[in-house]
């Protein structure tokens, strides 16, 4: 399988909206590229694809799967084209499933429950221990000051972006109450 490299997937973006710039882009690309082949990806909260363009390319080099929680109550109608346009452009038809609620039970039926490699906050969540994550799975932070629980920080230029892997097993599921949704 041919793979897309950085440059040409960032550069497919041109003045898409958003605001990922090329260092946040180099960081999720090289730390999502450092995955198994066949590795399950998780965003949750994209805006409007830039992100999820990037990390969809990455699933798509390793064989992998990407699932983009988008919760249609916080994003509005135009973000949701761009995504959609983004995931066309990069060919990531296939690659990439919708899910249209941030819900915990949504998350782990989506995925048949297996565990996350890769997880990609866009915004403040304080906890991540409702996701199906195991030890070593990266998370990366944007937009967000918050500690990832029971992980090591690799990354840290707070608020812009943080990554971090989980280092001890997490807590048990639960549904957690965030800016007034349900997660």
């Amino acid at each position: 399988m041919k793979r897309t490299d950085l440059r040409t997937a960032y550069g497919r973006l041109g003045i898409w909206p958003g605001d990922m710039g090329p260092q946040e882009a180099d960081i999720i690309f090289t730390e999502a590229m450092k995955c198994r082949d066949g590795a399950t990806f998780l965003e949750i909260n994209p805006q409007g694809g830039r992100t999820t363009a990037i990390l969809g390319t990455a699933a798509k080099n390793l064989g992998g799967k990407l699932y983009v929680a988008s919760d249609p109550t916080k994003t509005n109608h135009e973000e949701q084209l761009w995504l959609g346009r983004a995931i066309t452009l990069h060919g990531l038809r296939g690659i990439t499933s919708i899910l249209a609620d941030t819900a915990n039970p949504t998350i782990r039926a989506a995925m048949n429950g297996s565990g996350l490699d890769f997880v990609l906050l866009n915004g403040d969540f304080a906890r991540t221990d409702f996701l199906p994550i195991n030890v070593g799975t990266v998370v990366v932070q944007r937009k967000s000051s918050a500690d990832v629980k029971r992980a090591e920080k690799m990354v840290d230029a707070r608020p812009a972006i943080s990554v971090w892997r989980i280092t001890e097993e997490q807590p048990g599921p639960e549904l957690t109450v965030i800016d007034g949704g349900k997660i």
